[in-house]
């Protein structure tokens, strides 16, 4: 994954939090054009659906793609009343294109 991280993540990333699941699949469709290589990203609640959309779109619309790599982890974040934090869950999905040349 280091040879992606050269580019600016934010190229090939794609951030999942309260849209449809099928706005975010338009997404990774238009990068898919664009990148071999899709990052999914999301936080708390939406996690759930940045790995619904992850699937769905390998299963049914990125054909030829495959998730490599799911990385969970946690960070923390200021509280919504600005008194304290609070720690996050986080995922990062990766997609990549399978080597047509194998």
């Amino acid at each position: 994954m280091e040879q992606q991280q050269s580019a600016n993540e934010d190229d090939y990333s794609i951030y999942v939090w309260k849209k449809e699941v099928m706005d975010y699949i338009r997404a990774l469709l238009t990068q898919s054009k664009k990148h071999d290589f899709i990052l999914i990203k999301a936080r708390g609640d939406a996690i759930s659906k940045a790995l619904e959309v992850s699937k769905v779109a390998v299963e049914h619309f990125l054909h030829g793609w495959h998730i490599k790599n799911t990385i969970t982890d946690k960070e923390m974040r200021p509280d919504r009343f600005g008194d304290g934090e609070k720690e996050v869950s986080t995922i990062r999905i990766e997609l990549v294109k399978e080597d047509v040349t194998r």
